[in-house]
């Protein structure tokens, strides 16, 4: 059964700007779900609820990286890259029925970069895009372990052992964060820790269709491998407190340090 005859659309496939035109989906149609080649769900799309025709639309950019929480703004991360070329699957829901199509997204036929260096810069771009979320995946991590600890340690049940070792934890932790992103306001000298330098290497690539600069790709590897040893530093300060702090939070009946999984993280800061 094919969109066009069964749900009555047309218009199926097109293409205004950088927008992609679903028309005429009549309002008893809930829901329009597209799919990457992976069989990933990356859009739901309400469908209209008026009487009569409805349009909805599909940008196909995907939503901005998370990053790490700070106290300015990472402005070259605040816009997410193209969806790369591909065929996506369109499945529309209606009641218990659902009736399946799809869509091609194509490089730029008339840009003046060839399809390899389109390939090249979108591959770098999702690289900066996958180490931001990485980063902002460590710092919910650092930001669990300092918060909760901080304020066990406040607690009255903390005897002065327990305290001292729950500020020493807290502050090792600290200490790595400092490395992640900028913890000051106002600094005049522009201060860069590991968020800022990722964030504004990718918006850089993100801004230019072309092929990126070998000197990009290179920094991107090495932000990369910083990034790494910043996580490796993480497990092992998790590894030398965490179960030991837990056992005697425990013990003096308070509530254990609870880091959150990849998992809850993602659920909780991942929806559209």
């Amino acid at each position: 059964m094919g969109l066009q005859s069964e749900l009555r659309l047309s218009n199926i496939s097109v293409e205004l700007g950088s927008k992609i035109y679903w028309g005429r989906v009549l309002p008893e149609v809930q829901a329009i779900e597209i799919y990457n080649e992976k069989g990933e769900k990356i859009k739901q799309l309400p469908a209209g609820t008026r009487k009569g025709i409805n349009r909805v639309a599909w940008v196909p950019t995907i939503k901005p990286p998370r990053v790490p929480l700070s106290l300015t703004i990472a402005a070259s991360a605040l816009f997410g890259p193209n969806h790369p070329p591909g065929k996506y699957a369109i499945r529309i829901v209606k009641g218990e029925d659902v009736y399946e199509s799809s869509v091609d997204i194509l490089h730029d036929p008339d840009s003046r970069h060839s399809k390899e260096d389109q390939a090249l810069q979108m591959k770098t771009v999702m690289m900066g895009f996958e180490l931001l979320e990485d980063l902002a995946y460590l710092d919910r991590r650092l930001r669990d372990g300092i918060d909760q600890a901080g304020a066990r340690a406040e607690s009255e049940s903390a005897t002065g052992s327990l305290k001292k070792k729950l500020d020493a934890f807290r502050e090792e932790l600290l200490a790595i964060r400092k490395g992640l992103l900028v913890t000051k306001v106002g600094d005049i000298r522009g201060e860069q820790q590991m968020r800022e330098k990722v964030a504004e290497l990718y918006g850089a690539v993100a801004g230019y269709r072309g092929k990126p600069t070998q000197s990009q790709i290179d920094r991107l590897n090495d932000l990369k491998a910083e990034a790494a040893e910043m996580e490796k530093k993480t497990d092992a300060v998790m590894e030398k407190h965490l179960d030991a702090l837990n056992n005697l939070l425990e013990k003096s009946g308070m509530k254990k340090i609870k880091i959150s999984t990849w998992e809850e993280w993602d659920a909780e800061t991942g929806e559209e």
